[in-house]
């Protein structure tokens, strides 16, 4: 999420307002943007091509806009509804960009990944000598959504691939929020770094750092996602500054092996951290890789 001073807006009448209207959005205040915004709206960004197969035959008329949730730099964050013939109304976040592109989000009631991590660490069943569990599903799932993200045209990155950014549907299943346009990865990350405003240093590649975010960088962070999901949601490095952060990546130095993920799991991780991004395996090797180890203790 963007931090820093944020617009919002409210309807003076608190009512809703279509897309092709949103005339009536006239009282503005500022706050300060904090994570609560997103636990306001547990929302998961899909492209409306990929909510549903079919949901990409809807046109602005089918949206209703509530009230503004958040306006940053690069966006901003609706409340509204999506209505389906004579099906109930899906509950869904609006993301407008800049570049005018519109993302249709739906509620995710569990929150971010992060946070489910954290209050699941002493439930959830963990195995050293097991892949087969729930954080194999997450993974997979998070391989799955990351591939179409980077199969979209133009190819969508991801600003920061990490457990806060995968939220959760009340069914478990996991909603990558975080990507854009290479243009517009590329922007705010430029941006960022020229006034020195905070970034995702943990989570990102040595190149990335150095404003040279390409495909393979997503890559490297879904290794860091990995060793979140193996170490109950902690941070890869730790409580550090974003400078201490940045020296450890361009140094080389890595996370050390979670107590409950097994060598070859690891090994996966690992490989998503070469310096050099042609080295990195693709989406599809690390999905055969992981559905190997599967395999292999079914045996």
């Amino acid at each position: 999420m963007e931090k820093g001073i944020t617009k919002k807006a409210t309807t003076t009448d608190g009512n809703e307002t279509s897309m092709d209207n949103p005339a009536n959005i006239n009282e503005q205040h500022y706050e300060m943007m904090t994570d609560n915004v997103i636990k306001k709206a547990m929302v998961s960004s899909v492209y409306q091509s990929l909510l549903k197969p079919d949901i990409n035959m809807f046109t602005t008329s089918n949206i209703v806009l509530g009230t503004i949730l958040s306006e940053g730099n690069f966006y901003q964050t609706w409340k509204g509804k999506l209505t389906q013939n004579k099906s109930a109304p899906l509950q869904i976040v609006i993301k407008k960009t800049k570049d005018l592109k519109l993302l249709i989000m739906e509620v995710a009631p569990l929150g971010n990944l992060r946070q489910y991590l954290e209050i699941k660490a002493n439930e959830m069943y963990y195995n050293v000598t097991s892949s087969k569990t729930l954080e194999m599903d997450f993974i997979n799932q998070i391989i799955e959504a990351s591939d179409v993200v980077h199969q979209l045209d133009p190819p969508g990155l991801f600003y920061c691939l990490c457990s806060s950014n995968v939220l959760l549907s009340s069914d478990q299943k996991c909603k990558l929020s975080g990507f854009a346009s290479k243009e517009s990865v590329r922007a705010r990350e430029k941006w960022e770094e020229e006034y020195n405003l905070p970034r995702p240093i943990q989570w990102l590649a040595p190149e990335a750092i150095k404003l040279s975010h390409v495909i393979e960088s997503d890559i490297w962070s879904l290794g860091l996602l990995m060793w979140e999901i193996f170490n109950a949601g902690k941070l890869p490095f730790g409580d550090v500054t974003d400078d201490e952060a940045r020296q450890k990546v361009l140094k080389g130095q890595k996370p050390f092996k979670p107590t409950k993920c097994s060598d070859d799991m690891f090994d996966i991780m690992t490989q998503c951290w070469m310096c050099q991004p042609f080295n990195r395996p693709s989406l599809h090797d690390i999905s055969v890789k992981c559905n190997e180890l599967i395999q292999y203790e079914e045996v």
